[in-house]
């Protein structure tokens, strides 16, 4: 799939991306220590990685970012990125669906909360989102029928909230 940079943080190595959902994508020290957590959790290791390339935060969902899109793929000021602190880790599942997804949380929400907040803020739109609970997707239980041994990230969990970490 296509997508648009629309920012990005030389120095830290983040970018933020528009690709029918607005995210984030993240440094190389990032994925290290998500890399980390994958192989050092043998119950990961029955679950499909995310390709090194497609982590990321999902700052604002598909659902949410249709009605503005055009307004999205104007561009971003410059701003200063976020610092990524990972959190817990938990498996999440929805029995509806069949969905299993192995991800982590972003310790600071209230940080990344105010930043996707600034965002809006200076494209003069509000959040979407407000209650969004910020993750990173490492691992899910749906192949990727293009790239075997990887997860398709439509195959992950994407309504992840705090209290799947209960």
């Amino acid at each position: 799939m296509k997508y648009m940079k629309l920012y990005e943080d030389f120095a830290g190595g983040n970018c933020i991306v528009f690709e029918a959902a607005l995210l984030l994508h993240i440094d190389d020290r990032t994925k290290s220590e998500i890399n980390t957590i994958y192989q050092s959790t043998p119950e990961a290791q029955s679950y499909f990685p995310l390709p090194v390339d497609k982590l990321h935060i999902t700052l604002t969902s598909i659902k949410s970012c249709k009605d503005i899109k055009d307004k999205l793929k104007s561009g971003l000021p410059l701003m200063q990125m976020p610092n990524i602190v990972l959190g817990r880790t938990t498996f999440a599942e929805r029995p509806e669906t069949g969905k299993k997804s192995f991800v982590v949380a972003i310790e600071n929400q209230e940080e990344l909360l105010t930043f996707v907040d600034s965002i809006y803020e200076q494209l003069g739109l509000q959040n979407p989102e407000p209650g969004r609970y910020f993750h990173i997707t490492i691992a899910n239980n749906v192949e990727n029928k293009k790239l075997p041994g990887f997860a398709d990230s439509f195959g992950s969990i994407g309504d992840i909230k705090k209290e799947d970490f209960n």
